[in-house]
């Protein structure tokens, strides 16, 4: 038996509520850094349009910069998101913030590995979505730099990448060791 919507009595899918508000922060907060690079990009790439006499070529790689930034970006927060979700009851753990140079996601005290799964799974889901858009006509050194920069983000003395630094060396720190004489006994 199927309904009017062709789907044999089942009711579509629909976004969890817990996912769509945390998704929407992060698109609120990602409106002042993106417009932040747009009005520097645009503006240099006008300027050096002007001076070259060509506005057309640095505007159009512009806007392409803009459009990789921001796409990119909410899929960096969104993947430290859907890492946060409680398995439970499908609820988000973190919280997002932003200002006029970054977006980023608080989140609850978790465990180690947890912890450097959420702060690598950003860094890498905005790299692959950098990735992705080469294959969309933008351009595709634009999109490898931005890619780089994302990976960057697990550097050490980088949020995430810190994030990651910090819980690997505190599991080889708070690791039991064993003493040779343990060692000889085994």
């Amino acid at each position: 038996m199927t309904n009017a919507s062709g789907l044999g009595g089942r009711r579509p899918a629909a976004l969890s509520p817990g996912l769509v508000a945390p998704v929407v922060a992060i698109l609120r907060a990602a409106v002042r850094p993106v417009t932040a690079v747009a009005t520097f990009t645009l503006g240099v790439a006008g300027i050096a349009g002007l001076l070259a006499g060509d506005l057309r070529t640095p505007l159009v790689a512009a806007c392409h910069l803009v459009l990789v930034v921001g796409i990119s970006l909410v899929a960096h927060e969104s993947a430290h998101i859907l890492l946060l979700r409680s398995p439970r009851d499908r609820r988000v753990a973190g919280v997002v913030h932003g200002s006029w140079t970054q977006v980023w996601v608080e989140c609850p005290q978790l465990s180690r590995r947890w912890a450097i799964a959420v702060a690598t799974a950003g860094p890498v889901m905005g790299a692959l979505s950098c990735y992705a858009l080469t294959f969309t006509g933008l351009r595709t050194p634009i999109c490898w730099a931005v890619a780089v920069v994302h990976l960057a983000n697990l550097l050490p003395f980088v949020g995430d990448g810190k994030v990651v630094l910090v819980n690997c060396l505190s599991a080889l720190i708070r690791q039991p060791r064993r003493s040779a004489t343990d060692a000889e006994g085994a």
